[in-house]
């Protein structure tokens, strides 16, 4: 396969963008967060824009979408606000934007009512479920706070979602600027992420679907401790490797724009790939899910990355217990442990 390329050298300062094709316009923000900057994109219709993604719920944020409408955009409508998934990054000036415009919102239904449930976790009382699947996976009580604390933050960087919104399907079409979008939903990352793409321009904004730098987490999180993200997480590598076309660029949510999509979507599976064999590896012999976390990533991890680590550490587990390659039982301190051979 070709290697990646990247059309563009640099991104557009914030405040400003940079058009990919006619009527279609990439714009950056900065993150207060590790991953720096996200990506969001405009799409110019006959009698109004669109905006794909937001940015988190920040005043210098806020700052700069002001200042690009008053001096690219003056006296624009807004015609949607479409979120690609519930992250903080993604959606956090949505419900801003459209009541700052009158405009709708548009996302897929699993993430509104995902976006719902985290924005009213408001109060600092733990729930019991949340605690019990974490002491299961073996966290201490004085380190609980680590694991549950962003859980109870999302509303501080999420403005409050409109009353009410538009749901977008799989295979739902938007016409702008006489292109047909195609509304691609796939599970993994979030529960029902949107992508668009545009077979006449060869385009697809992917959100964090497909990133040209990074492998997107995939996590299970405490209120859905059974899931199997990562088998859903490969269906959706495989759809995109079959249904997109080989030259289509790439419109992400961080890093650069970028060629070479096939490539990418393979290397993504291959990482995973490689993580299962290493712990079915690791799990000749009984393992916690602690024990295998420092194992799949070695480095360092910063406190507030934790639970991250963990939610993908079970992503991981539960595809092997789903497939029967590995056991999970409860060892004699209460914790989950993991072996080879079936349940």
């Amino acid at each position: 396969m070709k290697p990646i390329s990247y059309p563009f050298r640099q991104a557009p300062l914030p405040s400003s963008w940079q058009e990919v094709i006619p009527s279609v316009y990439w714009i950056r923000m900065p993150l207060p967060i590790s991953l720096e900057h996200i990506n969001l994109y405009l799409l110019e219709d006959d009698d109004g824009w669109w905006l794909i993604d937001c940015g988190m719920n920040t005043a210098q944020i806020k700052s700069h979408w002001l200042t690009i409408f008053k001096t690219l955009m003056p006296g624009a409508a807004v015609k949607g606000v479409i979120c690609t998934h519930l992250h903080i990054d993604h959606i956090g000036l949505a419900g801003w934007l459209c009541r700052h415009f009158g405009a709708p919102l548009l996302m897929s239904r699993k993430e509104h009512e995902e976006a719902s449930y985290f924005l009213n976790l408001k109060d600092e009382a733990l729930i019991d479920e949340v605690i019990l699947h974490y002491q299961l996976h073996g966290v201490a009580e004085k380190n609980m706070s680590l694991f549950t604390q962003g859980m109870y933050s999302y509303h501080k960087h999420v403005s409050p979602l409109p009353s009410t919104f538009t749901t977008l399907t799989d295979g739902d079409e938007l016409t702008i600027a006489g292109r047909q979008w195609q509304v691609i939903t796939t599970a993994g990352h979030s529960p029902e992420h949107i992508s668009l793409y545009c077979e006449e321009a060869r385009l697809l904004i992917a959100g964090d679907q497909v990133l040209p730098a990074i492998t997107p987490n995939i996590s299970v999180l405490p209120h859905h401790p059974d899931n199997n993200p990562l088998a859903h997480w490969f269906s959706a590598l495989a759809r995109l490797h079959t249904d997109l076309h080989v030259k289509t660029q790439v419109l992400p949510a961080h890093n650069l724009p970028f060629l070479g999509l096939h490539t990418r979507l393979q290397a993504m599976e291959e990482h995973h790939v490689k993580k299962l064999k290493l712990i079915l590896q690791w799990c000749r012999e009984p393992k916690s899910t602690f024990e295998i976390l420092k194992l799949l990533f070695k480095r360092d991890i910063e406190e507030s990355h934790m639970s991250i680590a963990l939610g993908e550490t079970l992503a991981h587990l539960n595809y092997l217990t789903e497939t029967k390659q590995l056991s999970r039982n409860i060892d004699d301190a209460g914790i989950y442990s993991y072996h080879l051979g079936p349940l």
